[in-house]
């Protein structure tokens, strides 16, 4: 499965089929055999399954979702394994009550837990390191409904996208090809409400990642500025930016918020380093990012 980072959200289509029916008994008979079909559209993304040109996709046969079913109350019903391409119906669902009225939410990647009120998702694991995590709201929904629930999936975390390049003149691409980029003081771990569709804090002992190359990204959790800085290291030249002295329209930048990326662009000459720009903007696909993430 290709991995590449989602603009602001994708759209999943639970559709289920149902013939109508006279009586409540009846309707939880036929709910049973009715078609529970997960179809999922994303919008544009980076390090996400099939994506086109234009940095839509959607996912295939073989991906897999995390859906969570609760009943009325928001008591935790179950959970299960959703991969597209196979056939389910509402009777194949783990519901463990006759409630009718259900709240669905779902997340990718179709992780396992026990605790999806208070999840966390640790992005300085090795297996987690520039994987999008995606959630999303809850829908309440009406057991064995014909009509499309749509869900609404959102990033539960923050991009950072460090673009260098040199100025063509003292110094060549080629010459600024070993740079190093290291994000430091990042707090690693994001936790979330898996049920509710909220992103609730980052917290971990501050720690650094880094990256080789003059197109670089960091996928972390959305946080408080704090101490965060990058250090830019070039043969033994190396420059220190500290992010909360960094501005976006005249006003400082105090957080890093999820589903958004803060864009840093630096050109490198003989002498020094210049920022060229610096900007917030949703969550876009601005191409592929092939050099190595090391912590």
């Amino acid at each position: 499965m290709n991995h590449t980072v989602l603009s602001g959200f994708f759209t999943c289509l639970l559709i289920s089929m149902l013939t109508g029916c006279n009586n409540s008994s009846d309707i939880h008979t036929e709910s049973e055999t009715s078609v529970f079909t997960l179809s999922g559209i994303i919008s544009p993304v980076s390090k996400a399954p099939q994506l086109n040109a234009d940095g839509a996709g959607v996912f295939t046969d073989g991906d897999q979702n995390r859906v969570f079913i609760l009943s009325e109350g928001e008591s935790i019903m179950n959970s299960f394994l959703y991969t597209y391409g196979q056939k389910y119906y509402w009777g194949d669902l783990p519901l463990t009550s006759q409630s009718d009225n259900l709240s669905i939410s779902a997340c990718y990647p179709a992780i396992e837990t026990d605790s999806p009120d208070h999840f966390e998702w640790d992005t300085k694991d090795s297996h987690n390191l520039m994987v999008d995590f995606l959630y999303a709201i809850p829908a309440n929904v009406r057991k064995g409904t014909t009509v499309p629930i749509e869900l609404t999936f959102n990033h539960a975390l923050h991009k950072l996208k460090i673009n260098i390049q040199a100025d063509g003149k003292t110094m060549t691409d080629e010459q600024i090809a070993g740079i190093v980029v290291k994000c430091r003081d990042v707090q690693p771990i994001a936790h979330l409400n898996l049920l509710k569709g909220k992103v609730i804090s980052a917290s971990g002992q501050l720690c650094n990642f880094e990256s080789k190359g003059p197109k670089t990204e960091f996928i972390i959790p959305a946080q408080e500025i704090g101490t965060m800085n990058l250090l830019i290291q070039l043969g033994n030249r190396e420059q220190v930016y500290d992010l909360s002295k960094c501005s976006i329209d005249g006003t400082s930048l105090t957080k890093l918020e999820s589903g958004k990326c803060f864009v840093f662009n630096l050109t490198v000459s003989q002498k020094e380093f210049i920022i060229t720009g610096q900007e917030i903007s949703g969550w876009e696909n601005q191409g592929e990012i092939d050099d190595s993430i090391m912590m």
